[in-house]
């Protein structure tokens, strides 16, 4: 009789694969990993893919000609404020002491550089009333009222046309319309609508024209600039 019983290996053994062709035929998945990135708060896990998205959105790089620093930047906050520090060519924030006129792009910026160069610790931001009395105490306390008092609002009306920036918030710019150009609350209305519906930070006097107001010249610049024309 034939021996059907020829040596193909037991089921078991037919079935066996070593471990590499376990490893090419099921591929184990791709593990997760935090995000490498110092101060990234997110709590979060992702695959390669995810992490390169996650990297372009939440870490992004400056992509300026030229520029020198390649890393990524922990937060898109960070990397505008490199841009405005070290691309930007506007340097709105001005020194205001006299013979110096020192121009910064940044306002952390004019805060180190009055620390540094005039340790005088009066408010170097036109119209603030501790620019001239009312000295602070260090340039901590300084800087901390550049941070939390100044904001991103200018009076570009007569005489303030031809002053240094004001940094005003928008607070401080109604009081200082009703305080220096005679501006009663119920005509604020009116001026500061077009301000709003064109997302401007500067009020000109074109404002006043559209709200029929003739401004009065402003009581700190029209003493300390020339006195622009009537119209």
């Amino acid at each position: 009789m034939r021996n059907t019983n020829q040596d193909f290996g037991s089921p078991t053994q037919n079935n066996q694969h070593t471990p590499s062709d376990q490893h090419q035929q099921h591929p184990s998945p791709e593990q997760p990993v935090k995000c490498p990135m110092p101060g990234c708060h997110s709590a979060a896990s992702f695959t390669n893919s995810d992490l390169k998205w996650h990297f372009s959105h939440v870490h992004p790089v400056c992509t300026i000609q030229n520029c020198s620093y390649k890393k990524p930047f922990s937060r898109r906050s960070d990397l505008n404020r490199h841009k405005r520090s070290v691309h930007s060519q506007d340097r709105e924030y001005v020194c205001t002491s006299p013979s110096c006129g020192a121009q910064f792009a940044r306002k952390d910026h004019l805060s180190k550089h009055m620390r540094d160069k005039h340790p005088t610790y009066l408010c170097p931001v036109n119209h603030c009333r501790r620019g001239t009395r009312d000295r602070f105490a260090n340039s901590e306390d300084l800087a901390k009222h550049l941070d939390s008092e100044h904001g991103t609002y200018e009076c570009a009306v007569r005489a303030c046309a031809k002053a240094p920036l004001s940094k005003f918030t928008k607070a401080s710019l109604r009081q200082h319309i009703r305080s220096h150009h005679g501006v009663t609350d119920g005509f604020q209305v009116h001026i500061f609508s077009s301000l709003e519906r064109e997302r401007r930070e500067t009020l000109t006097e074109a404002d006043f024209r559209l709200a029929s107001y003739k401004p009065t010249e402003c009581k700190v610049c029209g003493e300390a600039y020339e006195t622009l024309p009537d119209h």
